[in-house]
């Protein structure tokens, strides 16, 4: 995504708002497995569950946040078109737009086809894009020397792009297992691409997976703790780290990054460690 229509740093995404949408998607993060838990253990459920309540305020944050970026980049060029040439808030504003279109779609379906826990249905999948679109402008429109910060808007978006495995690591599967492993490597090997030319740190991949795997470390716990079921722990993006081998172009790094992947992924099944099978 170029940024190269945005010459004035007062465009970028400003550091507390940048904030505010990192640590509200993590904690959008956790809701949705809290969520996904909560169907798995206890049963379909009401909007007012406190997984639901928790996901709804962490994405009324990130809406607000990315709104406000919105407003400010709309008020220094005092041109919509302008503003809409700014690709990275153009991305998180239609990714805003597109989450909260992604409600009422899901009472209609719900109300048109019954309630559900599946992940691929559209509204979900619309979520899931919308949430990637909203991560993948923070992460391009937050200042390049933010280095700490643009790492957080890069594990938000391997979440978030990761999340369309979703039901394979939840034990829920309502396709063939044979879509897991290509579907996720065109998900991640793309957020690989895209966070090594942008997160500014000598190792950026490897730095977005360690903390990814942090989070979903963390979620886990406190799922542990909450007496829920747990997902599988994302063992398979640990081979994204290859990525950052010194290799000569970027089709050897994706070759590498997606074959440790890869492997990564078998060898998760073959240990008994995920749910998938070899």
């Amino acid at each position: 995504m170029a940024v190269s229509s945005a010459n004035s740093s007062s465009l970028n995404l400003p550091s507390p708002l940048g904030w505010a949408v990192c640590v509200a998607g993590g904690v959008g993060i956790f809701a949705t497995y809290w969520d996904e838990a909560w169907h798995t253990d206890i049963g379909r459920d009401s909007f007012w569950t406190p997984a639901h309540l928790l996901l709804y305020g962490a994405m009324a944050v990130v809406g607000l946040s990315i709104a406000g970026w919105g407003i400010r980049v709309l008020m220094i060029l005092r041109s919509p078109r302008r503003a809409a040439a700014q690709l990275p808030v153009l991305a998180a504003c239609l990714g805003g737009a597109a989450a909260l279109a992604a409600a009422p779609i899901d009472a209609a379906w719900h109300q048109a086809f019954g309630r559900d826990s599946v992940a691929w249905s559209p509204p979900h999948v619309l979520v899931i894009f919308a949430a990637t679109s909203i991560a993948l402008g923070a992460l391009v429109g937050v200042a390049p020397g933010a280095r700490a910060l643009r790492a957080a808007a890069g594990t938000l978006l391997l979440a978030n792009a990761s999340a369309v495995v979703f039901e394979y690591e939840t034990d829920v599967p309502q396709f063939s297992e044979t879509l897991y492993l290509p579907i996720l490597l065109v998900a991640v090997l793309v957020v690989a691409s895209l966070v090594h030319r942008v997160v500014p740190l000598r190792a950026p991949v490897t730095t977005t997976v360690l903390v990814y795997s942090a989070l979903r470390l963390m979620i886990a716990a406190i799922l542990a703790l909450l007496g829920r079921s747990t997902p599988d722990l994302p063992l398979a993006v640990l081979g994204l780290a290859a990525y950052d081998l010194p290799l000569r172009g970027q089709a050897q790094r994706l070759a590498a990054a997606g074959t440790a992947t890869a492997a990564a992924a078998w060898g998760a099944s073959a240990l008994g460690l995920a749910r998938q099978a070899p």
